[in-house]
């Protein structure tokens, strides 16, 4: 009876170790509830995560963003600048995503809801891989249009799929995960622009009041309209680029304009612009104006004709010569120019058309056609 008895203690025993070791693997591989978070420890290592990959449908590394000691920066685009913002969007809204609806674990469904592994023959979703700390790897499916809101994902190497509630949007495009803005200045903190072009031509805008003005019309010429010269005054509100690449890659750059814009803050911005076929490419330099030279005094308003409800603008406003230039207020400090210099320096930039055309123009853009 002792060795049966023996013999069962034992069995019992194994069999309890058997039970404990299955229900341990179970709990450690029991997928997340529905209301959980897809990734819980994302939000502790959100300001510590250093890298982000994207990789198309195809199986193809499309995109890579790393965090530098001065920021984001796109490795594909030569190690341009990031878009911070889109970035910090993308981590937040997967460190809230919480899991609404747990959906098929069958490979040959994942098709189905564009979750199957990237390079796959039908319904490939994009991967998407933070790096350390945290170590996401997750495969991002197509929205779900019925509810408004959400996305499929699978946890890539997990069998089973979620609908999630975050709207996850992945950009197989380097060019727009770049900062792509250059300038965003108030038309009216413009005081003065130079444009010169090639052949020796200078164009000279200045603000009066609240207008801007050009100097030096010709004897007999009249403005295309009263307000022709505001769209220099605006050339650097919302400057956007539609490409960049560093100088060293830009064969021949060879300016056939430059402008200058001063500002009230004292910054002088340099726009060398060269036209390539169909493509408009500029350098851009920022420096500070001396105090003395910051665009000089704005000139007397031009009289009004009392005829007209419009100011007269088309006349040269008088001579400077001797005039005391006007203090510069709120003058940026030299080390801050420096900074913003440094960000252009060694990068040509391409620009929309229509952007290009405003900083660019000529004496007869501005003015009527001559009368015969």
């Amino acid at each position: 009876m002792q060795a049966r008895t023996l013999v069962i203690l034992a069995a019992i025993a194994v069999l309890a170790a058997i039970g404990a070791a299955f229900l341990e693997d179970r709990q450690a591989s029991t997928p997340p509830a529905i209301d959980d978070l897809l990734y819980p420890a994302l939000s502790a290592g959100l300001n510590e995560t250093t890298s982000i990959e994207i990789t198309d449908g195809n199986g193809n590394e499309a995109v890579t963003v790393e965090r530098k000691d001065a920021g984001w920066i796109v490795v594909e685009e030569y190690g341009y600048r990031a878009d911070s913002g889109k970035i910090r969007q993308l981590l937040l809204r997967l460190s809230d995503a919480i899991i609404v609806e747990t959906k098929t674990s069958n490979p040959d469904l994942y098709a189905r809801l564009g979750v199957a592994d990237p390079g796959s023959a039908e319904g490939a979703g994009l991967l998407l891989e933070i790096g350390e700390p945290v170590d996401v790897r997750l495969i991002v499916g197509k929205r779900e249009s019925r509810a408004g809101k959400g996305t499929y994902a699978r946890r890539a190497g997990e069998d089973i799929s979620y609908l999630i509630d975050a709207d996850i949007e992945l950009d197989t495009d380097p060019l727009n995960w770049l900062d792509r803005q250059l300038f965003d200045v108030d038309s009216q903190s413009v005081r003065r622009v130079e444009i010169i072009h090639e052949d020796g031509e200078e164009v000279v805008l200045q603000r009066v009041g609240d207008q801007f003005v050009i100097v030096g019309i010709p004897e007999g010429r009249n403005l295309s309209s009263p307000g022709a010269a505001q769209p220099v005054s605006r050339a650097l509100s919302s400057l956007l680029f539609d490409d960049v690449l560093p100088r060293s890659e830009f064969e021949n750059f060879d300016p056939q304009a430059s402008a200058h814009f001063h500002l009230d803050d004292g910054r002088r911005i340099t726009i060398l612009a060269q036209q390539r076929e169909d493509e408009r490419w500029v350098s851009v330099q920022v420096a500070l104006d001396p105090v003395e030279s910051s665009a000089g005094a704005e000139p007397p308003a031009p009289a009004e004709d009392p005829e007209s409800e419009e100011p007269e603008t088309d006349a040269d406003p008088p001579s400077e010569e001797g005039a005391a230039p006007e203090p510069v207020a709120d003058r940026l400090d030299a080390e801050e120019v420096a900074r913003q210099d440094a960000r252009f320096s060694g990068w040509i930039y391409r620009l929309p058309v229509y952007k290009y055309e405003q900083i660019v123009r000529r004496m007869e853009d501005f003015l009527l056609p001559a009368a015969e």
